[in-house]
């Protein structure tokens, strides 16, 4: 066999594999130049994977990125930054190219049916159960609102996470990690920022304010300033009513992933979260979070309690997430972003539960 005939099979494997993946991150790949897909594939350098469900870029022969895992694509910061001066036109590029989205894929929009995308300049990929809604190509939004390319230097076009780049004609990351006022990341947390969102990962060694905040206690930013406090005072709210596990998830899937802090949750019928598995597409969306452990007490203070991803492939553990128990009755649950377009599940209040939960 020729080199060329062995390259021209590399390509055709490598095209199936890239093309055959599902995540919900990215799921379709959009290139408008052949050329570009031709550099794709000549570029890859190593650890591709039967399965290729996200693009992740290393610094070495191992992924640096927390979502990088062995079934991921890997590729060399060399062929990162080759790849980015041939593809600018590409949109959803992450400036520092740990993670790379393309056009017609991040953001994106999850439904029951095509109907809820927008009706003339969106496409719609059909999956078993729900649809995936992303712009057209030339378009720029979430497969709901999308707007014609040429309109972005008048007209804010970019979802939440991006800015526009006028001179090279895309939607960029932007990195909230650099600027103190677009994240709520306190002290004790290190910032990471990823595609169209960043992250709060808690770091237990750090003070707050040079103050060790107690087990009863989290580091909030209270009148402009971060201290020390019981989160059971200082929350939002958020109403669960239509984030019940009993709900089947129908039109526009909703998402808890822009949600950053404290919150409580109120509602006629509902005011915790929901514990154990749920099932897919439930509580508005397509793989919802729920507990996988109890709630704490009063009196145990700040505890991390797990949660469980309820995927398509079935439920899996993920994680863990700061709860604490209130004295007037009431439970918060602490938020610090997520990779996925999902939510959080919440329980119905029950008869014997009223004792423990009331609204104050």
């Amino acid at each position: 066999m020729s080199f060329s005939v062995f390259l021209l099979n590399v390509r055709l494997v490598l095209l199936r594999k890239v093309l055959s993946y599902a995540s919900p991150e990215c799921p379709v790949l959009y290139f408008s130049r052949i050329m570009s897909f031709v550099l794709l594939l000549e570029n890859v350098l190593s650890c591709v994977s039967p399965e290729c469900p996200l693009l992740c870029f290393c610094n070495g022969p191992s992924c640096v990125s927390p979502e990088c895992v062995p079934s991921y694509v890997c590729f060399s910061r060399m062929f990162c930054l080759v790849f980015l001066q041939n593809v600018s036109h590409l949109m959803f590029v992450s400036p520092e190219c740990s993670v790379l989205c393309f056009s017609r894929m991040c953001p994106i929009l999850y439904a029951k049916s095509c109907s809820f995308c927008n009706t003339t300049n969106s496409n719609c990929e059909a999956r078993v159960g729900y649809v995936i809604c992303t712009c057209k190509p030339g378009f720029i939004g979430n497969g709901l609102n999308c707007t014609r390319m040429a309109f972005c230097d008048i007209y804010k076009c970019c979802p939440d996470g991006y800015t526009w780049d006028a001179k090279n004609k895309l939607c960029a990351d932007i990195n909230e990690c650099l600027t103190p006022t677009l994240n709520k990341c306190s002290p004790r947390e290190t910032c990471i920022n990823r595609n169209g969102i960043y992250l709060c990962v808690p770091n237990t060694s750090a003070l707050c304010s040079g103050t060790a905040c107690s087990s009863n206690q989290d580091c909030l930013k209270i009148n402009d300033s971060f201290q020390c406090a019981d989160p059971c005072d200082y929350y939002d709210l958020l109403n669960g009513d239509n984030k019940l596990s009993s709900i089947e998830s129908t039109g526009r899937f909703i998402t808890d992933r822009y949600n950053f802090g404290w919150f409580r949750y109120v509602g006629r019928i509902t005011a915790s979260l929901k514990v154990g598995a749920v099932g897919t597409f439930k509580c508005g969306s397509l793989e919802p979070f729920s507990l996988g452990g109890d709630h704490p007490d009063i009196g145990d203070g700040i505890k991390s309690v797990p949660i469980i991803s309820n995927l398509l492939t079935g439920s899996v553990r993920a994680g863990s997430i700061p709860v604490k128990a209130c004295a007037r009755g009431y439970y918060v649950y602490k938020y610090s972003g997520m990779l996925k377009y999902d939510v959080y599940c919440t329980g119905k209040i029950s008869a014997g539960s009223c004792t423990k939960i009331v609204f104050t």
